[in-house]
């Protein structure tokens, strides 16, 4: 069987990780994906991801979740949070906030679980009021999160966030529109502790219909306008683009990468 196809199927079995049912349940699911997956493919796998968005406010701090993700820093895993402000509201971001710190609590180091934040916590990208709660509430955990050891935010997601008839808009448009958003990024977690992330193919669908096959390229351009008013040197560029990601989720490229 080829390298891709272990690894395929390897990917099914981390597609449902038993985060809330304790480490113990945790640490043998891994050990399955790890034989599954094999010496070749098993290294590949960086981390897992689990979505917060649709469950239960407070699940992320239950005793069990915060100790299954100690049990992922210490077996060098990586943890992708999905939470959604948008639809879910501030108890969202106060409990991601929580989640890391007791998830970091008295944890040396080297075995603290990296945790990257994906979308930007899917912030209403419909308000245009910086003086919005929604906004207010946003910027704040913003720069709670970023205090946070080993937490790195995506730059990804905001086409699912905004209104229709700003998304259809040149990257200069919707640029002049994020503005804030944008800065509140930079300001508080930074070109090496933010990484770009297309979201695609989700970028490209809205109400189950294909609305723009290029939107990722839409993203990028933006997110290039961003660097460029920013003033960003080409070493912090390089970071955003693609460093940090590296360093997030330990790749080491080959020299002839």
């Amino acid at each position: 069987m080829s390298c891709n196809l272990v690894a395929q199927k390897a990917a099914l079995y981390l597609g449902r990780p038993p985060y809330p049912k304790g480490p113990e349940v945790l640490d043998r699911y891994l050990d399955r994906v790890q034989e599954v997956a094999g010496p070749v493919a098993w290294p590949k796998i960086r981390g897992v991801r689990y979505l917060l968005q649709d469950k239960p406010h407070g699940t992320g701090i239950e005793y069990d979740f915060v100790r299954s993700l100690q049990l992922l820093g210490r077996r060098g895993l990586t943890f992708d949070l999905g939470v959604d402000q948008h639809r879910r509201g501030k108890q969202q971001l106060e409990d991601a906030l929580v989640m890391i710190q007791l998830a970091h609590k008295d944890v040396p180091d080297d075995e603290k679980v990296t945790v990257i934040v994906n979308h930007l916590c899917k912030p209403d990208l419909t308000v245009i009021n910086t003086a919005d709660p929604s906004f207010q509430h946003w910027r704040n955990a913003m720069y709670s999160l970023s205090k946070c050891d080993k937490t790195y935010m995506k730059l990804s997601g905001g086409f699912a966030e905004m209104a229709p008839s700003l998304s259809s808009q040149p990257p200069d448009a919707i640029f002049e529109a994020l503005f804030a958003w944008l800065g509140i990024v930079l300001a508080t977690f930074g070109p090496r502790r933010t990484m770009f992330a297309s979201d695609w193919p989700v970028c490209t669908v809205r109400d189950g219909a294909t609305v723009d096959d290029a939107s990722w390229r839409k993203w990028k351009l933006l997110v290039e306008r961003m660097c460029y008013m920013a003033t960003m040197d080409p070493e912090d560029q390089a970071e955003l683009f693609a460093g940090t990601a590296l360093r997030a989720y330990g790749i080491e490229l080959s020299k002839d990468a």
